[in-house]
């Protein structure tokens, strides 16, 4: 559970600084959310069970383990405005997560007050993981990237260009968000001057 936090918290701090426009950003937020997936991909049994194995529900923790990690690629997706499934990505979330959470509170309400205390504390993590993933996958889902663009950049029109660039790639656009990108730095030389 460490361990996620501690990337998740490195992921924020790379949109932070990615949309404080500092170099590095785009970096630390790739690899602490690809770092993120491959946990939940790779080795959901073991983090999601706080190491004892023999504590869980395998048959939950293994498709919440892909559909977490599928998220969290959806989500990178987004936030690097990379063309592709981003869009694909956050829908199975949409439609995972809910499922992960019907399934999760059958379980431990078959399990009941036998149910140890590991068994219960771990339906619970997994009912928090799982509602906390399905927020941010509908969050992003449902917030257009030219909003995203308009937060990072705050300057409509320049945002509207990103957004024309990042989603068709004609060189027509490229060119247009060249033009204004020189005008700008034109602009601000007068200023300095």
């Amino acid at each position: 559970m460490r361990t996620e936090r501690v990337l998740a918290l490195l992921a924020l701090a790379g949109l932070i600084i990615k949309f404080l426009h500092y170099p590095g950003g785009m970096q630390l937020m790739l690899l602490s959310m690809g770092a993120l997936s491959m946990v939940y991909f790779y080795f959901a049994f073991y983090f999601f069970s706080e190491k004892k194995i023999a504590n869980q529900n395998i048959a939950l923790t293994i498709p919440s383990g892909i559909a977490f990690a599928i998220i969290v690629i959806g989500i990178l997706f987004k936030l690097q405005y990379w063309p592709g499934n981003g869009f694909l990505y956050l829908l199975i979330g949409l439609i995972s997560t809910p499922i992960i959470l019907i399934f999760t509170n059958i379980l431990q309400k078959r399990a009941g007050d036998a149910a140890s205390d590991e068994l219960k504390l771990y339906y619970k993590r997994m009912t928090r993981r799982a509602i906390v993933m399905f927020c941010l996958s509908a969050l992003f889902f449902f917030t257009p990237s030219e909003t995203i663009l308009l937060a990072q950049y705050r300057n409509p029109q320049l945002a509207h260009l990103k957004a024309l660039y990042y989603s068709s790639h004609d060189s027509a656009d490229k060119k247009k968000l060249d033009e204004y990108i020189h005008k700008q730095d034109s602009i601000s030389m007068i200023h300095l001057q």
